[in-house]
């Protein structure tokens, strides 16, 4: 899954996405520190940059979806669609919770939840003891201690597959 980069600067490569980014932008490369770059030419790489990570989240975003599926099809859960059938404001959501897990390895599961709940009451949704998605109510809209252990589960799932694909 990893797609291994080399740096266009000093040429030292093994990177994947986010390794590259920490190089450059944290310092680690010599070359790229003492370049000068004018505005477009760093507009250009961080467009590429965004492009790119955008790319791998969304790659991350499906495993992540495959993983799901597979857990609650195990656990007799009603499970998601193929990532190909999500509709796209559900794929923007999981790529979100990717971008999320990326930019703070250390959250936990509950505040993970906790900014699911508030990306779903963002779009209208409420609690219902049944999901329907025509009507916006979800039976997860509730805090993380009172969902039953095998929701949040789904959590922890979602965190762990996403760190073990940036590793």
């Amino acid at each position: 899954m990893t797609e291994y980069l080399i740096c266009p600067f000093c040429k030292e490569d093994g990177f994947d996405l986010v390794g590259l980014k920490t190089h450059l932008w944290c310092n680690h490369c010599d070359i790229f520190n003492k370049t000068e770059v004018d505005t477009n030419t760093m507009a250009d790489l961080l467009h590429l940059k965004r492009e790119g990570t955008m790319k791998v989240n969304v790659e991350i975003a499906k495993i992540c979806n495959q993983a799901n599926r597979h857990y609650c099809i195990d656990n007799q859960l009603v499970a998601p669609a193929k990532w190909d059938d999500l509709p796209s404001g559900i794929q923007e959501s999981i790529v979100s919770g990717v971008a999320e897990v990326i930019a703070d390895p250390k959250v936990t599961p509950a505040e993970m939840h906790q900014k699911w709940v508030d990306y779903k009451k963002a779009g209208g949704w409420k609690y219902g003891k049944v999901k329907d998605v025509n009507k916006k109510l979800h039976p997860s809209l509730v805090p993380f201690e009172k969902l039953p252990k095998v929701e949040q589960a789904k959590d922890f799932i979602f965190i762990e597959t996403v760190k073990n694909e940036i590793n």
